[in-house]
């Protein structure tokens, strides 16, 4: 038996997916514009910069502490990140944000649906 059919139905999490229905623009517009294949270390670093450059916008003083108090104001829709929307929690002003669950088929990851 192949790797890939030992590996069918193997369910993996992860951050973010190139091929997640709300990352597809993303993806598109960073490839041609890069001209290499993105991964969730590009869209995790995108989504950081967009995060402080809000966080600036927040704040006529910028230095460390404010920038971080500022972290649980700054709401970021999904068409100016990597696909989904970015908030922080209050309390501890980590991001909250839904791992992606993907599934083995024919040898290719596929999104799994969403759990409601």
């Amino acid at each position: 038996m192949s790797l890939s059919g030992q590996l069918t139905s193997l369910v993996v999490a992860v951050p973010w997916f190139r091929n997640a229905v709300k990352s597809i623009s993303f993806t598109n517009a960073a490839e041609k514009q890069w001209g290499v294949k993105v991964g969730w270390y590009t869209a995790s670093s995108f989504d950081t910069t967009q995060v402080f450059i809000e966080s600036f916008k927040l704040s006529p003083n910028l230095y460390k502490p404010m920038v971080l108090l500022n972290l649980p104001k700054v709401r970021l829709l999904p068409e100016n990140t990597s696909g989904e929307e970015v908030t922080f929690d209050k309390n501890t002003r980590e991001m909250k944000r839904d791992e992606k669950l993907l599934k083995v088929e024919n040898g290719k990851f596929v999104v799994m649906p969403e759990a409601n």
